[in-house]
């Protein structure tokens, strides 16, 4: 018989040996450097490039979202009223997306379960068990490092009083300004309180950050070790599928209560979508039926209903976040000629940066964006849409940078800091004896 210690060596030394084969076999993804090429970490969605293209998107999709509130762009298409009628008004519905911010935080919740769950369920996957173990340790460091780095940003640009968003708000052609304008950065930013937000409110108290798009960063903590624990607690269970289910219906249930859950909700879905993906009774299924079709319709019904019928307005918030963002991930993941659109270069970088992209971009457009704006469009020397275009640029390079020498490193840090733990924690016990 073998102690618990000698098990869980063997398991590391599997995991290990296992992840060195599955490197080798997928081309690791490159980003040009001024030094030439340098290689990426290899990522558990590696062999899925689409998914970090679409991440990429998504995170994008943010920035577009708060440039158009910011400085009033043009609308995409006419706000469409009764009297237009269902295509007219359905086209209204389109109009809105690229300044829903909302939609794409939830492709992004929806994608990080996918790609985790993903990779436990692959029958590949030499130990999962251990895959979780590592992926629990670090993730706190993966997301807290870089997170703390551009909270710092914030905190040094509100000490400086380089934050003008209030002047913003207050301009004519914005009286509906979103209450995000005003309502953050209305406090005087100390050392204690800014070490007490970054490295614990951040993900226990809601709307407690130095960076307000980081109300989402609780979900991307919280919600994978939920996914976790759901795989630890039910994956021996021989009917885990009903168990699933209940889950997933006790959260849809409490998110037509408590938003929160809708957010915990994403990331369950995800999970039961690779796990139904992996599952061999499924195969047979998918081999028949169109999924790509049946994605699409399904979007189109998330458009659809709320111009039909009336329903709650909780029902139509989770129609309209979380069941039109899994259909549109599912939609975008299962057709071919946009799985390779996603697959490009171009969109394989702007996924790897996307994290760091999304941690910067308000620190940079409330600062250095509005600065511009009073100095190039309010006397009409620029046209908003030329501004835009040029702090996209400046988002994108900072960013990039921000990858270089915050994030990626970071990365790198929390899966060491997890390997070693993993391997001293198994060692310890044989150092006993």
């Amino acid at each position: 018989s073998t102690t618990a210690s000698e098990r869980d060596l063997r398991f590391m030394r599997c995991f290990l040996i296992g992840r060195q084969r599955y490197e080798k076999s997928v081309p690791s993804q490159r980003i040009p450097t001024f030094a030439g090429t340098d290689h990426m970490a290899t990522t558990s969605s590696a062999k899925l490039p689409h998914l970090e293209g679409l991440r990429g998107l998504s995170a994008f999709w943010v920035v577009v979202a708060h440039l158009y509130v910011m400085f009033r762009l043009p609308e995409v298409l006419p706000v469409a009223g009764p009297e237009d009628g269902l295509l007219g008004r359905l086209l209204g519905e389109f109009g809105k997306l690229p300044k829903d911010g909302h939609l794409p935080v939830f492709v992004f919740w929806f994608l990080s379960a996918l790609v985790i769950s993903l990779r436990i369920h692959r029958p590949e996957e030499p130990d999962p068990v251990t895959y979780i173990r590592l992926a629990a340790l670090k993730r706190y460091f993966r997301l807290t490092l870089p997170l703390a780095a551009a909270s710092l940003l914030s905190f040094i640009l509100m000490k400086a009083d380089a934050y003008d968003h209030h002047w913003l708000a207050m301009q004519p052609d914005l009286t509906a300004h979103p209450e995000w304008l005003t309502r953050w950065f209305n406090f005087e930013p100390s050392w204690w309180n800014f070490f007490k937000v970054t490295f614990a409110d951040v993900y226990l108290i809601q709307n407690s950050n130095y960076d307000f798009p980081l109300w989402t960063i609780s979900p991307e903590l919280f919600g994978p070790l939920m996914v976790f624990a759901v795989y630890l607690l039910f994956h021996r269970i021989l009917r885990r599928h009903t168990i699933y289910l209940i889950i997933l219906s006790s959260l849809f249930i409490g998110a037509l209560s408590v938003d929160a859950y809708s957010h915990y909700f994403m990331f369950l879905a995800g999970y039961l979508y690779a796990y139904v993906y992996h599952s061999p009774d499924t195969i047979r299924l998918r081999a028949i039926l169109n999924s790509a079709l049946l994605a699409w319709a399904g979007l189109l019904l998330t458009f659809v209903i709320p111009l039909l019928i009336t329903i709650p307005t909780a029902l139509d918030t989770f129609l309209r976040f979380p069941l039109r963002a899994i259909t549109l991930t599912l939609a975008v993941t299962n057709t071919g000629w946009l799985k390779r659109a996603l697959s490009v270069r171009p969109l394989s970088i702007l996924g790897a940066i996307s994290f760091s992209l999304y941690l910067i971009h308000i620190p940079i457009l409330f600062s250095l964006g509005i600065h511009l704006a009073r100095i190039w469009v309010q006397p009409g020397l620029l046209h908003p849409v030329a501004l835009c275009g040029i702090l996209v640029v400046l988002l994108f390079a900072s960013s990039y940078f921000f990858y270089r020498l915050i994030d990626g490193p970071s990365q790198l840090f929390a899966g060491r800091f997890a390997l070693r733990t993993l391997g001293a924690t198994a060692a310890r016990p044989n150092q006993n004896h």
